[in-house]
């Protein structure tokens, strides 16, 4: 028998007896959180609980109190600075603690005591793979929909052989969703995807799967132009981000998933030296059929021993 603990269902704080009210006015009135009932079995021992989106955060009485100077509940803000300014407009005593890349964070004492952190992600430089003069990749923006629609749509009939989520993007709109999608993963430090520009015109996608940082893994996925097929700019492309991911993420696995008919997507893992791992027999529906799809693997030491790394784009 296996198992593995998959998340986290909620945090216990404990509180003297009788001073729910003044928890209230702290987790609900300050920090925004939704006060919910509590099962009714376990009401009449006091205490009181809180939710938001994502958090389950409950205070249970204990008899003899003593607050959490150390062990502490790091809770995520969208805007801590204003959070901060309510905060000490009401009183609270705001601690600053040492600086960490990608984070800002204060801690605070609840009204008993309990040390609490409180962290936002610092936004990060959208970063750019200049590749060559002609050839680069950048993260898009809002203003981009325009454009990544058309070359999607004069496309359509050519990606629609191996890519199913064409018929969800009717126009600029879809895209600008996408766009907006890709920017929140970004933010959420979970990869990026970028367009690939060929003298300044978006003539493809790249981007990551999101990010398992406790295995270091990752994959990639793509797609480009029909009229930019053959001249290398895909593998270029895979390229920038494989060392992007292994250099400075310092990730220990790449994937990347084919179908085993698409010939000319499974030309770029094998290029770059990506071991062809097993085949997934009817992985993937693709409009009226399954797709069996092929699995690649690139580990970081294969990289870093002389994978295949160098440039072929012809541009």
């Amino acid at each position: 028998m296996t198992f593995h603990i998959h998340g986290l269902d909620h945090v216990q704080l404990a509180m003297p007896p009788g001073q729910e009210a003044t928890a209230r006015e702290f987790y609900s009135g300050l920090l925004g959180l939704t006060e919910i009932a509590k099962p009714e079995s376990l009401a009449q021992r006091g205490g009181v609980w809180f939710e938001s989106i994502a958090l389950k955060l409950h205070l249970g009485v204990e008899g003899d109190f003593r607050p959490a100077l150390k062990a502490h509940p790091a809770l995520l803000v969208n805007n801590l600075r204003a959070l901060t300014m309510r905060l000490q407009q009401a009183g609270v005593a705001i601690q600053t603690d040492t600086p960490l890349a990608g984070i800002d964070r204060i801690h605070v004492a609840d009204p008993f005591g309990n040390r609490i952190e409180l962290v936002e992600p610092t936004p990060q430089p959208l970063p750019e793979f200049r590749i060559n003069d002609r050839h680069r990749l950048r993260i898009p923006t809002a203003r981009d929909a325009d454009e990544l629609f058309r070359t999607v749509d004069a496309n359509r009939t050519y990606l629609m052989q191996w890519l199913p989520w064409l018929p969800a993007v009717t126009g600029p709109a879809d895209s600008r969703r996408t766009i907006e999608a890709g920017l929140r993963q970004f933010a959420n430090h979970q990869g990026f995807h970028a367009v690939i520009c060929l003298d300044e015109q978006i003539i493809g996608s790249i981007g990551f799967h999101g990010i398992d940082w406790n295995n270091r893994f990752t994959s990639i996925g793509y797609w480009l132009a029909e009229s930019d097929q053959g001249r290398g700019l895909m593998t270029a492309s895979c390229r920038a981000l494989i060392e992007h991911a292994f250099t400075a993420w310092n990730m220990n696995r790449i994937a990347i998933r084919c179908a085993t008919g698409n010939r000319h997507s499974q030309a770029i893992p094998e290029r770059l030296g990506f071991t062809r791992e097993d085949v997934q027999r009817e992985a993937e529906w693709l409009y009226d059929h399954f797709v069996d799809l092929i699995n690649y693997a690139l580990l970081r030491r294969d990289w870093t021993n002389g994978a295949t790394r160098e440039s072929h784009s012809s541009v």
